[in-house]
C-alpha cells in the first residue's frame, strides 16, 4: 500500500476540497454541454484530480503542481468516496474515518482496494499534457 501512496506529493486535505479539472475540446453551442456526471465522454481529453483551497487555487494530487484552468476547461466537486484510476497503475479512493474520541470524522487517501462496482472510479489523465491531443473527426 505504501508503495501506491509514496507516488503521489499532495494526498494531505488540509481544509481543502477535492475536485476534477476536467479539460475539453472546444464545443460549438449546439452541442450543448456534457452531463456533469459523465467522465467518458469523447470530447474530455484529460481528468485531472485536485485540491481546490478557499483562494480558489487548484493543485493535483499527484504532482503537487499547481493546475491553471483553460478557457473550456471545468471544476468538478467531489466528495469521499470516490476513486481514482491512474494510468501508473496507481489506485486510491478518498474516505471517510471515524477515530475513537473524536466528534468529526478524518478524510484521507488509501490505496483502493474495492471493486469498480463498489465506489465512483475516475480513470485520471492527462496532466502532462500541455495542449489538447488530436482527434479524429466525428
Amino acid at each position: 500500500m505504501e508503495k501506491v501512496l509514496d507516488s503521489f506529493k499532495n494526498l494531505d486535505p488540509q481544509g481543502r476540497n477535492l475536485v476534477v479539472v476536467v479539460r475539453q475540446y472546444p464545443r460549438s453551442w449546439y452541442d450543448g454541454k456534457i452531463d456533469f456526471t459523465v467522465y467518458e465522454h469523447p470530447d474530455i481529453w484529460a481528468k485531472i484530480p485536485c485540491w481546490k483551497d478557499a483562494n480558489g487555487v487548484l493543485t493535483s494530487i499527484k504532482t503537487g503542481q499547481v493546475i491553471s484552468l483553460g478557457r473550456h476547461d471545468e471544476v468538478r466537486s467531489e466528495t469521499w468516496g470516490t476513486a481514482f484510476d491512474y494510468p501508473d497503475g496507481a489506485k486510491v479512493i478518498y474516505t471517510r474515518f471515524w477515530v475513537p474520541g473524536k466528534k468529526e470524522p478524518e478524510y484521507r487517501f488509501v490505496e483502493r482496494q474495492c471493486r469498480d462496482c463498489e465506489c465512483i472510479v475516475i480513470k485520471a489523465h492527462g496532466e502532462e499534457l500541455k495542449e489538447a491531443p488530436k482527434r479524429e473527426r466525428r
